[in-house]
């Protein structure tokens, strides 16, 4: 109702309007609640469940979360004509793009998706009347009760809310006019005891739209039995008379529902779904187009046990990291070594070194210091480390079977010789509990910060530190948390990242399209910046791009940069361009699929086959066809084919070569314009074809292509030869040798020969048209 008196607000300051249905007229509004504390998250209490990262990038070189994730497949929906609110969950990701529904027709419209009985008890139904018509709306109901309101199909099954309704004008002028809001006089303004006056001034307790205003609006449903439902008991006194105007007011508002077919949600609401949703190789994230697996690096080294998964590193610098079983996340932290027991959730920590078992969840809090402690020049909030069980619910009273670590909290209790009323206080949740020191050294590097709360998950004793401190319960916490640090952490560019850690800011400016800016960026850093990026990423890192494209950006970046630093740094600018190449070509190959076995030759050993093309010349758009660019962005070429002298002067005759006894088949390449003659005898011969300058590496790949050799290092070329039928032999021809010397002269090249000046026209022709003959030697 705020959110929507806000937005009224909002709108006023742009237009004229003389009634609430001409304001919202033609208006698309989202909005998303994310109400609650957080408590299965708590990790992201502060900053709220619906920030939680995933594994995609927001361009900005930081993870997106759930909110890019909501923002994406709600954008799939086409507009309602005439405008719309549509009001959504913050914390589940329906996936409409799968399945696009339409808002056509006046009124309110809610989603739903077909679910069992089972399913249903534990969310709002729709019980359908006549066409799309919603005759009534349930809450949470048993069976029995789905059974007598009718809300079961002829299948079992019933119409479960998908948390997502659209609105149109004049439903949302009848929700505030119910609400006792007006517009007078061009202004929002309340009235007097009204739903949303009582909720400004926090009067009322929670009210909530998939009750209280959605079992407002079947027609079916009566006046007194709605506030008998939503405004009985102790509620009677402070809701009874402003949910009766609401009810009123909403009588003449039609509600109709729509089926999507979407399968299961993405729902990232306890710790337990955020490791069923991130990690392993079934993570459920993937089924929303989001690639499984760390953002922008993973950890520059990792040691899993016989049923551990890569851990999943998000917005993160990990050295090491070691987990014995089960999954991982680490997100916006620094630790060099981590050695986890598996089914862990590390968020927000610094540490040289980090031992946590098995189900335990271990976060950092940022809190705003007191303004009368704040010291001028220094930071200004402090930090608490906070432990629980990945399946600790901290909602559940303790008293009630609430658990701390994974056991009761009367054994908590028992095995830290604590009494409750030490701890325990508030509404008697683990929520209130009053567990957690501040750490006075202004959130600075901890070496071990599971060192002050390792008594806890071991039963043991209470240290007499930690009974004499002031201690804060989460609640507490989060009431007074400052989600600034960790934001900045997730938001830092790639430019601040370029010397400490270029792998990280490469990835990332790869990633997002940025890499022309740092690349410049890093090139016009001082001598011993560059020499610091070079050395820096000498041994590994950049290596551990997952990404072949992005890797092979950033590796060229690191050969210029080389490069930059003289003839010393030349030996690394050779090493960094090799491998980008050889990640070019892996980029390539990662859309092709190989041959796996060999291909039987269909000619006789006193065959050939002879083929001839013309040259290309490209007019507009020369190179944006070959990798890695058409891999990025793809890419489209004019060009005309030609004959020189009424000829086609591409030209390569293939035959089978008969092998001697005693002798192994090998392949055979000549050149007749360079004079040259490559034999290939071993795979290993092959390993350099993804070099460019390589002039045999363009026969070289289409032998591999065809499965006339193989693509697997460690085979035998000589029995994959044998199988082809015997030895290869390939004879190319191409330009006259005259027109390499003018395409040498023009390029400039002073110190380059004949021959790589050939190379580099051949390698710009393509096949355009051919003839091909096959015929006895």
């Amino acid at each position: 109702m705020l959110a929507l008196a806000e937005v009224a607000r909002r709108l006023l300051r742009a237009k004229r309007a003389r009634s609430l249905v001409e304001l919202f007229r033609d208006e698309r509004i989202l909005i998303l609640h994310s109400g609650g504390d957080s408590r299965r998250l708590p990790m992201y209490a502060v900053e709220g469940k619906i920030f939680a990262p995933i594994p995609r990038s927001t361009g900005g070189g930081a993870c997106a979360g759930v909110l890019d994730l909501l923002i994406d497949d709600l954008a799939s929906l086409a507009p309602r004509a005439g405008g719309e609110v549509l009001v959504g969950a913050g914390d589940a990701v329906i996936g409409l793009a799968r399945d696009p529904v339409r808002f056509e027709g006046a009124g309110v419209i809610g989603v739903a998706q077909k679910a069992t009985a089972e399913r249903a008890s534990r969310h709002g139904v729709f019980v359908r009347g006549r066409g799309d018509e919603v005759a009534a709306f349930l809450q949470k109901p048993d069976r029995a009760a789905l059974r007598d309101a009718g809300a079961l199909g002829r299948d079992g099954r019933a119409l479960v809310d998908l948390g997502l309704f659209s609105f149109d004008p004049a439903s949302i002028a009848a929700l505030l006019a119910g609400a006792g809001v007006r517009l007078r006089a061009g202004r929002v303004a309340f009235v007097r005891g009204g739903l949303a006056d009582r909720a400004s001034r926090a009067e009322l307790p929670s009210i909530d739209l998939y009750r209280e205003i959605a079992m407002a609006l079947p027609r079916r449903a009566s006046r007194a039995q709605y506030l008998a439902t939503c405004a009985g008991g102790a509620r009677k006194d402070l809701l009874a008379r402003p949910l009766g105007a609401l009810f009123d007011s909403m009588r003449r508002t039609d509600f109709r529902v729509e089926v999507a077919d979407v399968g299961d949600f993405l729902h990232i609401g306890s710790m337990r779904e955020m490791l069923d949703a991130l990690c392993g190789p079934t993570a459920e994230i993937a089924r929303f187009g989001v690639e499984p697996g760390s953002l922008p690096l993973p950890a520059l080294a990792v040691v899993k046990g016989g049923s551990a998964t890569e851990p999943v590193v998000l917005d993160a610098r990990v050295a090491r990291a070691r987990v014995a079983r089960g999954r991982a996340i680490i997100d916006a932290s620094a630790i060099g070594d981590a050695r986890l027991g598996g089914d862990n959730i590390v968020c927000g920590v610094l540490a040289d070194r980090l031992v946590l078992p098995e189900g335990v969840a271990l976060f950092r809090l940022a809190i705003e210091r007191a303004p009368r402690r704040a010291v001028r020049g220094k930071v200004s909030t402090r930090s608490v480390h906070v432990a629980c069980g990945i399946d600790d619910d901290f909602k559940t009273r303790l008293d009630a079977g609430g658990t701390f670590l994974g056991r009761s909290f009367d054994a908590f209790l028992r095995s830290a010789r604590l009494d409750a009323r030490d701890v325990v206080a508030g509404d008697g949740t683990l929520w209130d509990a009053r567990l957690w020191v501040v750490d006075e050294a202004d959130g600075s590097k901890s070496a071990d910060p599971h060192r002050a709360l390792e008594w806890m998950w071991r039963g043991g004793r209470a240290p007499e530190a930690w009974r004499g401190a002031r201690r804060l319960s989460l609640g507490e916490i989060v009431a007074r948390g400052d989600g600034m640090p960790r934001t900045l952490a997730r938001a830092m560019s790639a430019a601040d990242l370029a010397e400490s850690h270029p792998a990280i800011a490469l990835a990332c400016a790869a990633r997002d399209g940025s890499l022309a800016a740092l690349h410049r960026g890093m090139l016009r850093r001082s001598v011993a910046s560059r020499r610091a990026i070079v050395a820096n990423e000498a041994a590994l890192p950049v290596r551990m791009i997952a990404s072949p494209s992005a890797r092979a950006h950033a590796l060229a970046t690191m050969s210029c940069v080389a490069s930059s630093l003289g003839r010393s740094w030349e030996r690394h600018a050779r090493d960094f361009r090799a491998q980008a190449f050889a990640s070019v070509g892996e980029a390539v190959l990662s859309r092709i699929e190989l041959p796996e076995r060999p291909s039987r030759a269909a000619i006789l050993e006193d065959q050939a086959v002879w083929t001839s093309t013309p040259v290309r010349v490209d007019l507009a758009g020369g190179w944006t066809d070959t990798p890695p660019i058409c891999n990025a962005v793809g890419g489209s070429v004019v060009n005309v084919a030609v004959t020189l002298r009424g000829q086609l002067p591409i030209q390569v005759v293939a035959k089978l070569d008969e092998v001697a006894r005693g002798e192994e088949p090998a392949i055979r390449i000549t050149s007749t314009d360079l004079g040259e003659t490559r034999v290939v005898r071993t795979t290993a011969d092959l390993a350099h074809r993804s070099d460019p300058t390589r002039w045999s590496s363009l026969a070289e790949n289409a032998l591999v292509l065809t499965g006339a050799a193989p693509a697997d290092p460690k085979a035998s070329l000589s029995k994959w030869l044998r199988a082809v039928g015997g030895g290869i032999s390939l004879t190319m021809c191409s330009c006259p040798r005259s027109s390499a010397w003018r395409c040498r002269r023009r390029s400039r090249a002073r110190s380059r020969s004949v021959r790589s000046c050939t190379s580099r026209a051949s390698a710009g022709w393509r096949r355009t048209s051919s003839r091909t003959w096959c015929g006895t030697t």
